[in-house]
């Protein structure tokens, strides 16, 4: 379990925040764990897959946080990663640990206004890929 705090500091404006972690990956070298609460989302498709059908964007969870205060993310992130690859005609799967984790970084999406549940797909690519602000931030981590 990962907790995020965020505090909106504007004067005015209600911040909706992307509450769902998009994804999320670990560097055991640098002992880093990256959460992406901000991406539009699809992967690029690999070499030699065809996509049959496209799916219409999901609206990502999004929580208010009103000027001044305060909101407490509680994300559940995976214990493992898991990467997985096509050679010649097999498909491979590597799993790795997430930890020991001295370094988080995140990215965090908010809007201005909430998303619509009635909104177009192109409305929502919109909204995922024109109208959300993106917050990196960096923290070290002390565990004992």
């Amino acid at each position: 379990m990962v907790t995020i705090e965020i505090r909106n500091l504007s004067s005015g404006n209600t911040w909706y925040l992307w509450s769902g972690l998009r994804g999320f990956s670990y560097t055991a070298e640098t002992k880093t764990l990256y959460l992406d609460l901000a991406s539009a989302g699809g992967r690029e498709v690999p070499p030699g897959i065809q996509v049959v059908s496209r799916h219409p964007p999901k609206i990502p969870k999004q929580v208010p946080c009103p000027p001044g205060q305060i909101v407490v993310l509680l994300l559940q992130v995976p214990n493992r990663t898991r990467t997985t690859s096509v050679a010649g005609q097999r498909l491979t799967v590597k799993e790795e640990s997430i930890g020991p984790i001295t370094r988080v970084i995140c990215d965090l999406g908010y809007n201005e206004q909430p998303a619509s549940l009635t909104a177009s797909p192109a409305a929502i690519r919109a909204l995922l890929t024109e109208q959300t602000h993106v917050v990196h931030t960096e923290a070290t981590v002390n565990i004992p």
